[in-house]
């Protein structure tokens, strides 16, 4: 079932005022196809993009394996290329 994951961390470094960088870990509950809207505080738990320029890499924590992630406007679809559930994925952004 494909859902918005809720309580993600994250990690953030900003190189410059134009844009910065985010390793977002979601919670041990993601599945494939999965959404996180990095527009809310909810889901990455403060920091907030209004701008999303790209995803650099994605990967399943719990395997190693690496990941598709696509985003549209500031919501990242989460690929893992099968029926993959309760996995904690990691993805980096980067955007303002």
């Amino acid at each position: 079932m494909v859902a918005a994951i809720t309580g993600c961390t994250t990690l953030q470094w900003s190189p410059n005022a134009n844009y910065r960088i985010e390793v977002i870990t979601t919670p041990a509950t993601a599945d494939s196809g999965d959404t996180i809207d990095v527009s809310s505080a909810t889901v990455t738990g403060g920091n907030i993009f209004k701008t999303l320029y790209g995803v650099i890499k994605a990967f399943d924590n719990t395997t190693g394996d690496a990941v598709t992630a696509t985003w549209t406007g500031t919501t990242i679809t989460i690929d893992a290329g099968g029926i993959t559930t309760d996995h904690t994925y990691r993805v980096v952004v980067f955007g303002v």
